[in-house]
């Protein structure tokens, strides 16, 4: 029987098995506890974000979604089974890494909402090879609603299941070339955001966001996947890009849409730095909106592209849009 290193209930099964998921969807679960000001603060402090409305209105950060789908470790009776949909799904793989997201957003969640959400299984790829290992992409849906039934968002997640590839004595893995920064032609740019990457602020993510992945906290796991070390997850990009564009919209504006591709990890010891610029401005009944092209970087180049769409707060002298 196949050990689930992962720690997080890993099912595991041929390629067909894990193929006839395609389309299974789960029944809608509540967040382990309802939205609350500690949860949030110790999320902004994270990724240093200081938006009012996160310290002093109650909103939650739109970063946080999938945290309020993760279950905690340990519960009365003993360790909580996992309730992540796409640990579900069987197949071969030993390790997970996420490779993107696509999140829309309908309204903001507050304290004291519970949150709900509904996973379906989308996609299962044939067998992969890529510079981690072979294995296959895992893609879900899923929706969180409030309690009252409000859709809050929905999220595509795509995750992919591998086993690693011997390397040679000596072999560094191959690192994603893609140098580009944001699009110089656009029409605005946004000052850019910088932060430390330290041992402490890649624990604090797993502790901020329940995202206890032991390669975000445990350094001979993460090596074990083909990583160097501990490094950032999902929750802290998702986060660190809502607050470069915050930081520039203004805390009133709305994150509408997210994006992101993960090209390769930030670790600790390492410097994290956002920048983006503005590729168009729009209007859509009666809602100003802009995209933005971001790019999360290291010393070593782009490691996450994420594109976001803004509403912006209303101008002087209009009303908003209901």
């Amino acid at each position: 029987m196949t050990a689930d290193v992962t720690g997080l209930g890993l099912a595991f099964g041929s390629a067909e098995e894990g193929r006839a998921w395609i389309g299974r969807s789960s029944e809608p679960r509540p967040a382990e506890a309802p939205v609350c000001e500690a949860m949030i603060r110790n999320y902004c402090a994270l990724v240093e974000d200081a938006n009012p409305a996160y310290w002093e209105h109650g909103v939650s950060p739109p970063g946080l979604l999938m945290a309020y789908g993760f279950p905690t470790p340990w519960r009365p009776g003993g360790r909580a089974a996992t309730n992540l949909f796409a640990m579900r799904v069987p197949l071969p793989g030993r390790h997970i890494i996420n490779v993107s997201t696509d999140t829309e957003f309908h309204r903001h969640a507050t304290i004291g909402d519970r949150v709900r959400v509904a996973d379906e299984v989308v996609d299962v790829s044939e067998e992969k090879r890529t510079r981690l290992g072979e294995g296959h992409f895992i893609t879900t849906r899923s929706t969180y609603r409030l309690d009252d039934g409000d859709e809050l968002a929905t999220n595509v997640n795509v995750l992919f299941r591998y086993d690693v590839h011997p390397r040679p004595t000596g072999a560094v893995p191959e690192t994603v070339h893609e140098q580009r920064g944001p699009d110089e032609d656009a029409d605005e740019t946004l000052p850019p955001v910088s932060l430390d990457i330290t041992y402490r602020r890649v624990c604090h993510n797993a502790a901020a966001t329940w995202d206890w992945f032991p390669g975000h906290h445990d350094p001979a796991y993460a090596r074990s996947q083909g990583q160097r070390t501990i490094y950032l997850s999902t929750l802290f990009f998702h986060g660190f890009v809502d607050r470069l564009v915050t930081d520039w919209a203004g805390p009133s504006a709305f994150i509408r849409r997210r994006r992101i591709r993960l090209l390769r990890s930030i670790y600790a010891g390492q410097t994290a730095t956002a920048t983006g610029s503005v590729t168009a401005r729009r209007e859509d009944g009666g809602r100003r909106l802009a995209d933005v092209a971001c790019v999360v970087s290291s010393e070593e180049g782009a490691c996450v592209r994420a594109e976001v769409t803004v509403e912006l707060p209303p101008q002087a002298g209009k009303a908003p849009a209901l």
